[in-house]
């Protein structure tokens, strides 16, 4: 979806009337992406913002990222939003990540699509131990942390898988104690 097809403020509108159906029309969740600088994915540059205004307009329906990019985000920046979310919510907000897979992207943001593995799986790591845990002491590759509690934080991190074929994501999730993830 581009301007040349419709303004971000049209699509927004629409998509906030749609979610205000939800809980009218039996639908269980919303869900919404993270990409940039593209058609692909849209408008959708923060599912965090949207789903937000979402958690507004349905009682209901669960809030799922689907997915989160841990590619360009700072881990701390995410699990504060992660939290906020959640808590803004009533506990409604199951977080996805993926790993991307769009070259245009990493060019934008000055990454080598090289690291992507790496800064995935360092992300989510780091994501998660900043939800759940106290104090946290992260020494990573691309993000650091001394004694830090993030806040809001969760007891129980609600990811979800973003689409990675099923053995893939029980691989993964075997190695992350249940969590499901795209890479």
């Amino acid at each position: 979806m581009g301007p040349d097809e419709k303004s971000a403020q049209a699509y927004w509108n629409e998509s906030l009337t749609l979610v205000g159906l939800a809980d009218e029309l039996g639908y269980g969740h919303i869900r919404t992406v993270e990409h940039y600088c593209n058609r692909y994915g849209g408008y959708s540059t923060n599912p965090i913002v949207f789903l937000s205004a979402a958690s507004q307009r349905s009682a209901r329906a669960r809030l799922i990222t689907g997915a989160l990019l841990p590619v360009f985000n700072n881990p701390l920046k995410m699990a504060g939003e992660i939290g906020m979310l959640d808590a803004s919510s009533n506990g409604r907000m199951e977080a996805g990540f993926a790993r991307v897979f769009l070259p245009h992207e990493f060019r934008t943001f000055g990454r080598s699509l090289d690291e992507s593995i790496a800064r995935f799986d360092e992300g989510i790591e780091q994501v998660r131990r900043l939800l759940e845990e106290e104090d946290v002491t992260l020494t990573g590759n691309f993000h650091s942390f001394e004694n830090v509690t993030s806040l809001p934080r969760q007891r129980r991190f609600p990811a979800r898988p973003s689409g990675m074929p099923p053995r893939r994501a029980r691989n993964r999730s075997r190695r992350r104690d249940g969590w499901d993830t795209k890479s």
